[in-house]
């Protein structure tokens, strides 16, 4: 039974067997889906690893039989067009019905083909398909077609699906040259669109470089045994003789080329010029940003944002987009895990990410700021640092992200890092120089009450009054009127601020919102026509009141503080609490949070003790404890990174050998194998092959030196037949007949080990 069964699937696998053998298909598979795995671990958008990978995997079984068969590439190119909407609408849209629909209407025409139209309703059941098939396809249709309506129109809508589907555009698109490439005998073709894809994916990621060294890797491999096939078939065509052996020799020309490759990739950023990139950026600064705003309007609910290249930020630092009338919808996703030290904080705080100073009328966007880097462990010296409590908790993040986020304001992390500023003094924000899934965060939150808040001077340096009392000229006269009238009784600038918050909290809270009209103000739209809406429409117009009273305010976007797990000890934070609120600029105390959203408590600040947030009130000691646990931790990681380096080593020794051994077992004929391995062992128990001593002599050395050992007697006995099988069979196969033995070319001299037959 076992051998009717082998030979059926050696039968099956002869039918399947790609024209270029498996090895080949296997590595232009793992190439193609290359791109779709890398896309799919940066995350821009969950849950897409499935779809892309399958888009890879229906180009190759598609078109791997069909590109042979065309001998032109304008022939192929239209197949390739013609084969993307059926794929693509396939992967992306899941046009297809359910599985179980059509099994059913299988089932049911099968009952009535075999009772003879008795029983069975096929009609119906192949209806049924046909109207979900209907369905999803007006489904797949009607949402692109609503996307193509908002680009035409300056909306803003989800674009989820319209994002997949370029994603696995590109995956389809390099999948088609990959096959082409192999097929048609181009070896370093599909490195460059692999590359590309590889490469920007990553530097928009702000990290998954492992994808473009595994690129390399991959690209490299499938680039040495296309040449090798390219070869193959021109000694086919000529009609000359080689040896099998020739495609192991590539092989591990291949798989040596391709380690060295993958392990001098991180050299590659090193080779790069800083003036030639800062030259590119700033060429592409303008059409760059039209870009990013352009997709923060029409890919609002992009899971993974980007890293921009440009000074500022016009991508968002949040699941959505901070740009007004976005989509505020957001899921109960897990997004990131803060556990303090010491427990709770007694505090309600916010987790600060990153602040912005322009307003446009329509939305938010940054002014260049200067970036000034930071050792692990070091802190940005806050000029209010007095006035802070300082707490440290460590962050983890669902998908690697260099933002920092912190409690009230970031001023340290246990990484190398960089901290965004304004005129040296004004801190907007702060990045980790790589990403990260998790780091230790110093943050300084505000401890005054408001009777000091009442007290503050209202001499504001120059750089706060340049920056934070700017607003459009376009402001609307009504606009100016109210916030005159909000502020009219409140005597300081703490007053006012709480006047413009408790007039704000008046306005319904909704989801429920229109997008703004072309060419409004949105903040005069949102006071006098919508009269509601959510988070971005309250902190925006609160610092529009706000600095036509004087006051100098800046617009925050973060995250709300979240839940409290007790059994983790840590907060959780999910997408919807993803928040913005304004901060006013008070001289002796900095930024104060304040919280217009009606859905929302208001901050309380109240002087408490140092001890309540369980870290040190004064900065000198909050800043070195951070700095001596940063140096501990860093030097674990790099003990770490080290331990794991010499671990790779090791296992890069091991397969190198490894691979060496099989490429010297594989070389050796197969009737000589098994006496290889017997040399292999004697070696090994201290019996060497000596010159002049035949197969039959070194077998009775090594029985005795088996018997002379210390082994159990069942093994040895057992070590002893199989080296005298071995012995045997070599015996037989290199002096027996003529027709039974090596050619002359292979035979070794008496004593020396087996080796392959020469190539010609």
């Amino acid at each position: 039974m076992r051998g009717v069964l082998y030979r059926v699937l050696r039968r099956v696998e002869h039918r399947l067997r790609p024209r270029d053998g498996w090895l080949l298909w296997g590595l232009a598979l793992v190439v193609a889906m290359w791109p779709g795995w890398a896309l799919a671990a940066t995350g821009w958008v969950r849950d897409t690893g499935s779809v892309l990978t399958t888009t890879a995997l229906a180009v190759v079984v598609i078109a791997w039989p069909l590109v042979g068969r065309w001998p032109r590439n304008r022939a192929v190119a239209g197949m390739a067009l013609l084969a993307a909407y059926p794929v693509l609408a396939t992967t992306v849209g899941q046009i297809w019905p359910p599985r179980v629909v059509l099994w059913r209407a299988l089932a049911e025409t099968a009952t009535w083909a075999l009772s003879r139209g008795e029983t069975g309703a096929p009609l119906a059941a192949w209806q049924a398909w046909s109207h979900v098939l209907t369905l999803k396809v007006t489904a797949f249709h009607s949402e692109v077609a609503h996307w193509l309506l908002a680009l035409r129109g300056g909306q803003v809508t989800s674009g989820r699906t319209i994002l997949v589907l370029l994603l696995a555009g590109l995956v389809y698109a390099h999948a088609w040259t990959t096959v082409l490439a192999v097929r048609r005998r181009v070896p370093l073709l599909p490195l460059f669109p692999l590359l590309l894809i590889t490469g920007w994916n990553a530097y928009l990621a702000g990290g998954a470089f492992s994808w473009v060294a595994g690129s390399l890797g991959v690209g490299t491999l499938l680039a040495v045994f296309t040449h090798y096939a390219a070869l193959e078939g021109g000694w086919h065509r000529r009609r000359l003789d080689y040896s099998d052996q020739l495609r192991l020799d590539f092989g591990m020309v291949g798989m040596v080329l391709a380690l060295s490759v993958t392990a001098a990739s991180p050299l590659l950023p090193a080779l790069t010029s800083p003036t030639l990139h800062a030259r590119v950026r700033s060429a592409i600064a303008r059409p760059w940003a039209q870009a990013e705003q352009h997709a923060a309007r029409l890919f609002p609910d992009v899971s993974r944002p980007g890293r921009s290249p440009l000074a500022r930020a016009t991508l968002p630092t949040l699941p959505r987009s901070h740009k007004l009338g976005s989509s505020p919808e957001l899921l109960d996703r897990e997004v990131m895990w803060v556990r303090p030290q010491g427990g709770p904080l007694p505090a309600r705080v916010y987790w600060f990410g990153q602040a912005y100073d322009q307003y446009t009328g329509q939305g938010w966007t940054q002014t260049p700021w200067d970036v000034q880097p930071l050792d692990a462990g070091d802190a940005w010296r806050l000029p209010w640092a007095e006035h802070r409590r300082y707490v440290w908790h460590t962050v983890r993040v669902a998908h690697p992200v260099r933002e920092v986020y912190a409690a009230g304001l970031p001023v340290a992390v246990d990484a190398p890092g960089e901290a965004l500023v304004y005129a040296d003094k004004d801190l907007v924000g702060m990045y980790l120089r790589s990403a990260r899934d998790e780091y230790t965060a110093l943050g300084a939150i505000p401890a005054v009450d408001a009777t000091r808040l009442r007290r503050a001077s209202t001499l504001y340096p120059e750089w706060v009054t340049s920056r934070y009392l700017s607003l459009p000229e376009t402001i609307p006269s009504r606009v100016r009127g109210l916030a005159r009238a909000v502020t009219r009784e409140a005597p300081t600038a703490y007053d006012r601020a709480r006047a413009i918050e408790t007039y704000l909290r008046t306005i319904p809270y909704s989801l429920d919102v229109p997008t703004p009209p072309a060419g409004r103000d949105v903040v005069d739209w949102f006071l006098f026509d919508l009269r509601r809406g959510y988070c971005d429409y309250y902190a925006t117009a609160f610092v529009v009141l706000a600095r036509l009273n004087g006051l100098p305010t800046r617009f925050v976007i973060g995250y709300a503080q979240g839940t409290w797990d007790e059994a983790r000890g840590e907060y959780r934070i999910t997408e919807r609490e993803a928040h913005s609120w304004p901060e006013v600029y008070f001289p002796e105390y900095g930024w104060i949070p304040f919280e217009p959203t009606a859905s929302r408590e208001v901050f309380r600040w109240q002087r408490a003790p140092g001890a309540s947030l369980r870290a040190p009130l004064r900065w000198d000691e909050a800043a070195n404890a951070f700095r001596a646990l940063a140096a501990r931790r860093w030097q674990a990681a790099r003990l770490r990174r080290i331990g794991l380096g010499l671990l790779g080593l090791v296992g890069l020794a091991a397969l190198a050998y490894g691979l060496w051994w099989l490429y010297w077992y594989l070389r050796v004929p197969q009737p000589a194998r098994g006496y290889a391995q017997v040399l292999w062992l004697g070696r090994w128990l201290g019996v060497p092959l000596r010159s002049g001593q035949t197969p039959a002599e070194y077998a009775r050395a090594l029985d005795a030196r088996l018997r002379a050992s210390g082994w159990v007697r069942r093994c040895a006995r057992r070590c002893r037949a199989w080296a005298d099988r071995a012995v045997r069979a070599y015996t037989r196969w290199r002096y027996g007949p003529r027709g039974d033995g090596p050619t002359r070319a292979s035979t070794a001299p008496e004593g020396e080990s087996p080796s392959p037959p020469r190539a010609p």
